[in-house]
């Protein structure tokens, strides 16, 4: 398995995009990232509700390993398995 990609989510002005964007490259790629700092220069740093959403609907299409997918986490580690084909429901 390669090294995880270390991101940083500080940075991203549209953080919506760009972690769809970093979960759908981990899994067309197989390769896994750390996002640290999340929205940590906003008024209510870490990831919101929608957001640990998008990680479980991700989770589901390849069976990650994820850690930190909870409301308000500073960090999320998220590391691909195969993706899978199938019916999902995520329960939103």
């Amino acid at each position: 398995m390669s090294a995880l990609l270390d991101l940083d989510g500080s940075r991203a002005l549209a953080f919506d995009a760009a972690l769809g964007a970093a979960l759908a490259a981990a899994i067309v790629t197989g390769r896994g990232f750390h996002l640290r700092s999340i929205r940590d220069k906003e008024l209510r740093p870490g990831l919101r509700p929608a957001q640990v959403s998008a990680v479980r609907a991700a989770l589901l299409a390849c069976d990650a390993s994820v850690g930190g997918a909870f409301d308000g986490s500073p960090e999320l580690r998220f590391e691909p398995s195969a993706p899978r084909g199938g019916d999902f429901t995520l329960g939103l």
